[in-house]
């Protein structure tokens, strides 16, 4: 699904369809289910940053969500981590 979505082959309302599903209905819950995720974690991160913690923390520290693009977090790896998944991609 994803490479014919990448790749224009088929669109996502195309897709649902030929599945029975419809694409209003799956974008309308798709958003509001991010959306309550995206408030509850904005909640959490004031809780725990009131509670005076040397770090500030943000939502996407609590709910690292896949972007669009890449399939892959939004929230960046730290620069061990990063080399580490460097590394790896030569095996």
């Amino acid at each position: 699904d994803v490479i014919r979505i990448k790749n224009g082959l088929a669109s996502p309302r195309r897709l649902h369809a030929e599945r029975g599903r419809d694409w209003v209905d799956v974008y309308n819950e798709t958003i509001e289910d991010n959306a309550r995720a995206i408030q509850e974690a904005m909640k959490q991160a004031m809780v725990i940053n009131a509670d005076g913690n040397p770090e500030t923390i943000s939502w996407r520290d609590l709910l690292p969500m896949a972007s669009a693009d890449s399939g892959k977090s939004t929230k960046p790896a730290d620069d061990d981590n990063a080399r580490k998944d460097d590394d790896d991609d030569d095996e």
